[in-house]
This record gives structure tokens, C-alpha cells and sequence, in this order.
């Protein structure tokens, strides 16, 4: 990869001295290669750089290691990065560069909150829509349009989820007063509505568990002493199932035990269906994070 910083067909106008860190200045100025650019994060180096001719012999390129730009971009796990670099390699999906991620970050200890939002909100989030509220979750399995119930926030706390920390979900929304007449829904609620719950991971070798899911009554429901599902009206009250008018909210706690948790990143999907002969969908939405367990293999 090196051998772009000496070709001046193939090289940024910024020196390198300029652009990487203290320490490193020491060394003489020289133009900055693809892959330096890449490692370094300079995303503007790399734009400048893929506009060249000859660029793809670069690009292609691998290491004694069999790594490419690809795999130093997931160093860093920067999704612009990767949504600039992606034409190149139409072979490689979002979800393949997230497991490149994942082992980077379990490699490099970079698994801290702050990174897992600015990874999930820029990069899972460039190409759907987020749902509104503090949360990582985004309109998923349905088109947002397509959904009947309007979801005013979900509030996920904490977010990014912690797999030792007891797990708090409000969401909070309504079912649109034409949709509650197109569809003659009951005046005693979503009696037939039903929750699918799926999940599926990636660790960080790059093996994956696929996904499982499990489909049960959208009502008030204490599953266990770790998890419980509670349904509210308008008024805030306690009610059995999902309000077939005005506003409402469901109100989730859960806890992961670590020690049955094996470190990946995890995908969760929800998706509540009224129950209908259509099969008509309430809302769906999904969230992709990592997720620190104590189990092994």
C-alpha cells in the first residue's frame, strides 16, 4: 500500500507530517499513501485519492496478511469510510464490514458506549430510518409507512444497551383515528395482537449465530422475575392489551445475565402484528450493537 506515496499521480496534497499525530512527526513530510489515509481516518485523503486513475490496483492490493483497505477501515469502523469505499467492493455487504468491526473492536478494547452509538447511528442508520427517541433502533422488517402504529419516542435506557444493567423500554404512540375505522378495530383493544422477538449475533472471529426468534400475546404480561411487559392508556393506566384508540404506551424492563452472554454484535428485532387476516403490522424496528458477555465458546 505504500507504494502510492511515491507515485504523484496517486498522493494528497497534505503532507503527512501535517495531518497525523505529535509523535510521529519526527519523521520526514511525505504524501500520504491510500492505506495511510485509511488507517488514519482522513476521509477527505481517501475521497481526493479514489478520483485517480489506477486507484483500483491499490485498492486491491493485500498485505503478507491477506488484508486489504477493507480491514484497516474496520480498525477504525468509521461507516463514512466504509459507504465511500463500498463501490469498490460490491462483494462486501454492511453487515460483513460490522463483523470486520467487531473483531477490531474486540481486539483493540474499543467497546465503549460512546463508540457503539457513533458506529451504529452513522453507519446501520445510514440507509434506514431512525425511530424517534434516545435509542439505536431503526424502522425495520416493514417500511415505516407501511406500519399502522405511530410511534411518537421509544426511550431505551440505558443506550447502547449493558449487558450487567437492568434494561428499561418505553415506547410511546397511537393508532391513527382513520386507520382505527378502516379496520373496525374492537373498542376493548388489540385482543389478537401478538410480539415477535428475534435475535442474532456475530462474534467477533467472525462466526454467527442465526437468527431465533420468539412470537407471544402483545399484552400485559409478567414473564419472569427479570422481565415484564406492561401496556398503559392515555391516562396512564394499567391496561390488558394495546388501546384500540387514543394514545398509548408500552413499558418494558428486561435483564441480560452476562454469564450466559457471549460477546458479539447483536441484532434484536420486534415486530407486533394486530392479528388480523391481513396480517396487518403495528410497528417493527430493529437494533444492532455490541454486546459484552462473560461466556465462552
Amino acid at each position: 500500500m505504500k507504494s502510492a506515496q511515491y507515485n504523484k499521480e496517486l498522493r494528497s496534497e497534505l503532507l503527512r507530517g501535517s495531518r497525523i499525530e505529535p509523535q510521529w512527526t519526527v519523521f520526514e513530510p511525505v504524501h500520504q499513501s491510500l492505506g495511510e489515509a485509511v488507517l488514519r481516518n482522513h476521509v477527505d485523503v481517501v475521497e481526493y485519492l479514489d478520483e485517480k486513475d489506477g486507484i483500483d490496483t491499490h485498492l486491491r492490493y493485500q498485505n503478507s496478511h491477506g488484508e486489504n483497505v477493507l480491514h484497516l477501515a474496520s480498525i477504525i469502523c468509521n461507516p463514512e469510510m466504509f459507504h465511500l469505499l463500498a463501490p469498490r467492493f460490491p462483494e462486501v455487504n454492511l453487515l460483513q464490514f460490522l463483523s470486520l468491526c467487531t473483531a477490531a473492536l474486540a481486539v483493540f478494547g474499543k467497546t465503549n458506549p460512546a463508540q457503539q452509538e457513533s458506529l451504529i447511528e452513522k453507519g446501520v442508520m445510514v440507509q434506514q430510518t431512525k425511530v424517534p427517541g434516545h435509542n439505536n433502533a431503526v424502522h425495520d422488517i416493514v417500511p415505516k409507512e407501511d406500519q399502522l402504529y405511530s410511534i411518537e419516542s421509544l426511550e431505551i435506557a440505558p443506550t447502547p444497551i449493558l449487558a450487567d444493567r437492568v434494561l428499561f423500554v418505553l415506547l410511546s404512540g397511537y393508532l391513527p383515528e382513520s386507520k382505527q375505522k378502516e379496520l373496525a378495530l374492537p373498542a376493548e383493544g388489540l385482543v389478537n395482537a401478538t410480539l415477535k422477538v428475534s435475535g442474532s449475533v456475530v462474534y467477533a472471529d467472525g462466526s454467527h449465530d442465526d437468527e431465533r426468534s420468539v412470537t407471544f400475546p402483545l399484552k400485559t404480561t409478567p414473564f419472569n422475575a427479570l422481565a415484564h411487559l406492561s401496556i398503559r392508556d392515555a391516562r396512564g393506566v394499567q391496561v390488558d392489551y394495546l388501546p384500540s384508540s387514543n394514545s398509548s404506551d408500552i413499558l418494558v424492563d428486561f435483564q441480560f445475565l452476562p454469564m450466559f452472554l457471549r460477546s458479539g454484535m447483536w441484532t434484536f428485532k420486534v415486530d407486533a402484528r394486530l392479528g388480523d387476516e391481513d396480517n396487518t403490522c403495528l410497528f417493527a424496528m430493529s437494533l444492532t450493537q455490541w454486546l459484552e458477555g462473560r461466556l465462552t465458546e
